[in-house]
């Protein structure tokens, strides 16, 4: 089965601990979360999520790639 890469406009994008505001992705599936607070080297997480899809290049998120 040949997969298909495919962009997710409007998608949910909210890190876990109250340091940046929400946002959205744009039509490339881009999108910008500004963290205040955050020392160098600190990790934080974050979710992309978009009703009746699911995430599945979870390691791709994980990279920054």
């Amino acid at each position: 089965m040949k997969q298909t890469l495919q962009y997710v406009q409007h998608a949910q994008v909210e890190e876990d601990y109250g340091k940046s505001q929400a946002t959205t992705t744009n039509a490339d599936g881009n999108f910008k979360l500004v963290f205040v607070g955050v020392n160098s080297g600190e990790r934080i997480s974050f979710q992309v999520k978009k009703e009746g899809l699911e995430v599945v290049n979870t390691d791709k998120l994980r990279s920054g790639c």
